[in-house]
């Protein structure tokens, strides 16, 4: 696969830089042409722990095509906290995606949960969790495919040693991801099943800037150029990322 590039018609807004939503530089086409390689040894990109990626209701999205061996559990995105984590979201040794939310208090209680579908993980898939403070809910490829009644908080307090650091391709425990991540985002209400519909896009990524992410990372689009050891946030509140341990750029992107 190729670089991909589809035309929304919308213009720039919000008083942004002109690449700061990944759009090209005067607007027009949304381009898609990088994703980040993750070797499921050590790279990882954090985030940072800035309180904007602590949502009570919240929305992970990804897109992800996994590559070599799954283990147990292969963390897509992870927000660090006392006892496990705050949220996590995973794929697994039974080709299904997989959630965890910790609950106050501090997090010691939670909800984990396997999607309820299996898929060809070495495919491009695009996958997002959402908690609405009534119900958690997962979707793949523009498709609800989990549900469940939840009413809890979600809880962020810190971890001894990681703090509540947000990260892209591990998590705690267990298993890196490896593969090709995409077009990361995180967002402080619960999407819509019409929003993650038009987020996937029919396998096309599409530009996210009107969602009002509170973090996205474009894995080499907008700012970046398939270059450097920074992922932009393209958001309004600068999270970016570091690579850490060498993940790479590759032009294998969701199309």
């Amino acid at each position: 696969m190729g670089s991909s590039t589809i035309s929304l018609g919308l213009g720039l807004g919000g008083g942004k830089a002109s690449t700061s939503s990944g759009r090209l530089a005067g607007g027009g086409a949304f381009e898609n042409t990088y994703a980040i390689s993750l070797d499921g040894t050590d790279d990882y990109i954090d985030v940072g722990d800035d309180s904007s990626l602590a949502p009570a209701n919240l929305t992970l999205s990804c897109w992800f095509k996994a590559s070599g061996s799954v283990g147990t559990f292969n963390y897509l995105i992870a927000r660090n906290g006392n006892t496990y984590g705050a949220y996590y979201l995973r794929y697994t040794s039974a080709n299904k995606f997989n959630y965890f939310l910790g609950f106050a208090p501090g997090g010691a209680t939670h909800r984990q949960a396997y999607f309820d579908s299996a898929f060809t993980l070495t495919d491009w898939h695009h996958v997002a969790l959402t908690y609405d403070g009534s119900y958690i809910k997962g979707y793949v490829d523009g498709s609800e495919d989990y549900s469940i009644a939840e009413t809890r908080a979600l809880s962020y307090t810190a971890d001894s040693t990681y703090g509540t650091d947000t990260w892209i391709g591990k998590g705690k425990y267990s298993d890196p991801a490896e593969g090709l991540i995409d077009e990361v985002a995180i967002f402080n209400t619960a999407l819509s099943a019409s929003d993650i519909t038009a987020i996937y896009n029919s396998g096309t990524p599409a530009d996210l800037d009107d969602l009002d992410p509170v973090g996205w990372w474009r894995m080499g689009d907008g700012t970046e150029d398939g270059s450097g050891t920074t992922i932009y946030d393209m958001s309004d509140n600068s999270n970016n990322g570091t690579l850490e341990n060498g993940p790479t750029f590759s032009t294998d992107v969701p199309s």
